[in-house]
């Protein structure tokens, strides 16, 4: 590391650099094989888009069944209390 004189050798600084971009190097290798690649992201952005279609298939059939069906429900509903009304007197 360092020569008698106390000074370091242009060796070990070129050890001492080259050391650094290794270890530079594994830490990139290990963020680029944890990020997404331009298929992972397609892929990703087809699943989003299907569900998408699937949350407004879900929307409309909720929207269905609350304006016809609960509408229908409700005037049933009244037909019934009419007719126990009827009945109980």
């Amino acid at each position: 590391m360092v020569n008698k004189n106390g000074k370091m050798t242009l060796d070990k600084l070129a050890q001492m650099v080259a050391s650094g971009f290794e270890s530079v190097e594994k830490r990139f290798e290990s963020i680029e094989q944890r990020m997404a690649t331009k298929e992972d992201l397609h892929r990703l952005e087809q699943k989003v888009s299907r569900l998408d279609l699937r949350v407004e298939e879900v929307h409309d059939i909720v929207t269905g069944l609350e304006t016809g069906s609960i509408f229908n429900l409700q005037k049933r509903v009244k037909v019934l209390e009419k007719s126990v009304r009827a009945i109980s007197r």
